[in-house]
């Protein structure tokens, strides 16, 4: 491992540098300076809630991350996080990071809040960061989040099942900062989807041989699984209204083909 290179990911996705002069290195200790604006709105918010089921990929941008933001964009993907909407679970929620510890599955039947004890946290992602694998509130993504969008990857209970027990089943693992199936046994944020993919017997997205270095152009490649890269397996099943904006979509890869996903997705806005 590239211990140079871990250190400097890991900055890269912790500092913010947006609008009204804000900046912040996160997430502790915290050093702000102005507000941060998401573009990702409440409206946004009560919509995809009627949308999501477990067992989802979140898609994500957030804009102030300029850093990671630049790293992982300029190989042609808009999104650059992935999430798992792992729904309701079971476990301790650690009081200062608000991560859940050893989280266990909720059955999807018994998803609706009612009589839920203090051990039962609703709205639950489980994602690779910085700090490794882990399961936390939902908003804790979106509130940060600029550009949000919804895949489904499954096509079956058993395969829903799959992906959200697998996805928990890697909480507490570390950080995949080598960017490489030859790397040390972690993951990072798109590695998981990938890999919840494939246990759950689905063909994942195309993987492309980019640098996975931050070095110069010299540095090692890897087999890599972009975000986009799933919208356009799966398809987008719904978006924030931001992800309209032009100069949003024309990042991708996919050109007009991401903005004619973007079209037919459902969004706040919507008529219902």
């Amino acid at each position: 491992m590239n211990r140079t290179q871990k250190a400097v990911a890991a900055c890269g996705g912790d500092t913010w540098v947006g609008s009204l002069g804000m900046v912040a290195i996160w997430p502790w200790p915290p050093v702000i300076v102005g507000v941060p604006r998401s573009r990702f709105t409440e409206d946004d918010y009560r919509f995809l809630c009627t949308v999501l089921q477990p067992g989802d990929f979140i898609l994500s941008r957030a804009e102030p991350f300029k850093l990671s933001n630049w790293a992982i964009g300029r190989h042609g993907t808009a999104f650059i996080h992935l999430a798992v909407y792992t729904g309701t679970v079971r476990g301790q929620k650690d009081p200062r990071t608000g991560f859940v510890r050893k989280p266990k599955r909720v059955e999807l039947s018994n998803q609706t809040p009612e009589r839920f004890g203090s051990d039962t946290h609703i709205r639950t992602i489980t994602h690779a960061v910085s700090e490794g694998v882990i399961c936390e509130d939902i908003l804790r993504l979106l509130n940060h989040s600029d550009r949000v969008a919804v895949v489904r990857p499954y096509f079956s209970t058993l395969q829903q099942v799959s992906i959200i027990s697998y996805a928990l089943r890697r909480v507490g693992q570390p950080y995949n900062f080598d960017f490489t199936d030859k790397g040390p046994p972690a993951t990072y944020c798109t590695e998981l989807g990938r890999l919840c993919c494939e246990h759950a017997g689905i063909e994942p997205p195309a993987r492309v041989n980019i640098p996975v270095t931050l070095f110069g152009p010299f540095g090692k490649k890897g087999q890599v699984t972009l975000a986009d890269s799933f919208i356009e397996r799966f398809g987008l099943l719904a978006c924030s209204m931001s992800c309209n904006d032009r100069p949003f979509w024309r990042r991708s890869y996919l050109g007009d083909q991401l903005r004619e996903f973007i079209a037919e997705a459902p969004d706040a806005a919507s008529p219902r």
